[in-house]
């Protein structure tokens, strides 16, 4: 059976999920990376030198970075499904590619700031700050 590496939370394992959702490939997912470390361990590390998540064992045969294992995955198990044919399948490709190496980078910020950041603590209130920088809550 198909073993994913990787937490389900991160955006590079949904790509792998979806498409053994799309595929109906059964699969076993083991969680690694953030807080469930093991991603520098040296046993992953022998999996995937990058350290990095998703990492796919497919009956012995391992593979890393995302959109490598989904094309592996369309090529392997889709039967033309998510491998469109000729010019189409170029198409898909370039997209792919475009976001790997151009939305990734903007979108990692955008999510960071949005999602992954703290909000900001609430302003004092009016009186407090009337008081100075000098003023503490008690």
């Amino acid at each position: 059976m198909l073993k994913i590496l990787g937490r389900a939370s991160s955006s590079n394992v949904m790509k792998v999920l979806w498409a053994c959702e799309e595929l109906g490939l059964p699969f076993e997912r083991v969680d690694v990376g953030g807080a469930f470390a093991f991603k520098n361990a040296p046993d992953y590390l022998k999996l995937n030198p990058n350290g990095r998540v998703p990492t796919i064992d497919d009956n012995g045969f391992v593979l890393y970075e995302s959109n490598v294992i989904v094309r592996y995955l369309a090529s392997t198990y889709g039967d033309s499904r998510l491998l469109p044919s000729g010019r189409n399948r170029w198409i898909g490709e370039q997209w792919m590619d475009w976001q790997q190496t151009t939305l990734l980078a903007p979108m990692t910020t955008v999510f960071w700031q949005l999602v992954r950041t703290a909000p900001p603590s609430p302003p004092p209130p009016r009186r407090w700050r009337a008081c100075g920088p000098s003023w503490t809550r008690t």
